[in-house]
């Protein structure tokens, strides 16, 4: 994964460089998945892979750090049409969301009573 760079074929999170607006828009623009395409985050010198709805939701949070979302509010930014997200799914997709990222698990806070948050 390090020889993923930002194409129009694989699309990067660079978290060192908040907000991340240029990607999180073109990530946004994705209606459907495509086929081939790769997602990434990158954290310091890691890069890691991840699946379309993980990097939809990290892209999400991380636009606004430190602003709670619900998880209807999250499930409404992400879902697409041929990859639908619900509240019961979400939580696993979190998860493993979290377990992807390692290290850096705790930049995704859960908020009692109200969500989730992308701390810096």
């Amino acid at each position: 994964m390090d020889d993923c760079t930002p194409t129009d074929r694989c699309l990067i999170l660079d978290l060192r460089q908040l907000p991340p607006s240029e990607v999180i828009e073109r990530a946004a623009t994705l209606r459907k998945p495509a086929p081939g395409w790769s997602y990434a985050a990158r954290m310091g010198r890691t890069t890691i892979a991840l699946d379309a709805v993980e990097y939809r939701i990290l892209g999400f949070l991380a636009a606004k750090p430190y602003h709670a979302y619900t998880p209807r509010q999250i499930v409404e930014a992400v879902t697409r049409e041929r990859q639908p997200v619900t509240e019961a799914t979400l939580n696993q997709h979190i998860a493993s969301l979290r377990e992807k990222l390692g290290f850096f698990a705790d930049y995704i806070q859960t908020v009692p009573y109200i969500g989730y948050r992308f701390k810096e």
